[in-house]
């Protein structure tokens, strides 16, 4: 089986703003350095497509900054655990959006994970001063000057320190690099730390349980799939991915994108 590379480069897909948003872009190939554990990703947003998004479960935290130099405004998305109708409350602008990769938000926003998961949250409530930076990001008029701007107050903000346990970010690349195939026995055995203690520190860095985290792992490698036109190349892989027959590999998929997989084709 294929496999998903480490978190860092793990890309989550979320087709309403890769694929339905005007000038979407995001830096994923690109050279522009960049915090470990961070996408940056940018679209620009009109009346008629601020309010038609669908939010598909990835295990990220996001900072979306409306970049409206008379009105600057961000939230804190959490990551959700089913699929969500979504939108903006201001049209005509350009997004940049901040992307953390699971696990590494905690040390950034100074709250649990957890917390944020289902939740959209305005960023001035997380972070102090936070309007300083929205006003910088909305008055740079491109991505790299919005990346420099964020990343000096991110260093200011975390000061060098990355409170994320490093056997974490390997339980997580573990998940990633297995397209969610890894058991939790597996991973308390691989670890030594025991199931419970496991799952207690995935909800304050991850925002979720570890099963939950591997679930959505699993269903964003099956979209990864379906965005390339490869449907029977997932379903010749269904059993080796966990899933048990082809009810819960479609039960499973409709759970987190509200469409069986067939129709999310023909959506697309």
């Amino acid at each position: 089986m294929s496999e998903l590379p480490d978190s860092i480069g793990y890309f989550p897909h979320q087709p309403s703003f890769e694929q339905k948003q005007m000038n979407y872009f995001d830096n994923r190939l690109s050279a522009y350095p960049k915090p470990m554990g961070i996408q940056y990703y940018t679209f620009s947003l009109n009346e008629a497509s601020s309010h038609s998004m669908m939010i598909l479960p990835d295990g990220s935290i996001d900072i979306m900054i409306c970049c409206d130099q008379d009105r600057p405004s961000a939230n804190v998305c959490g990551t959700v655990t089913s699929s969500k109708q979504g939108g903006f409350r201001q049209g005509n602008c350009d997004v940049f959006a901040i992307r953390f990769f699971p696990g590494y938000g905690r040390h950034v926003l100074r709250y649990p994970a957890h917390e944020f998961t289902d939740r959209e949250i305005p960023l001035a409530d997380v972070i102090r001063n936070s309007s300083i930076l929205l006003e910088q990001i909305a008055a740079a008029n491109n991505m790299p000057a919005r990346i420099a701007i964020f990343e000096s107050f991110y260093r200011q903000l975390i000061q060098g320190e990355d409170e994320t346990p490093p056997w974490l970010k390997h339980v997580t690349e573990q998940i990633i690099s297995s397209s969610g195939s890894r058991s939790m026995s597996d991973l308390s055995q691989h670890t030594g730390y025991s199931s419970r203690y496991i799952a207690k520190v995935f909800q304050e860095y991850v925002g979720m349980s570890p099963k939950l985290f591997s679930r959505i792992v699993r269903f964003q490698y099956v979209l990864d799939s379906l965005l390339r036109s490869n449907y029977e190349g997932v379903m010749e892989e269904m059993t080796e991915l966990g899933y048990y027959d082809q009810n819960h590999f479609i039960k499973e998929f409709k759970e987190f994108s509200s469409f069986t997989p067939k129709k999310y084709m023909e959506q697309l």
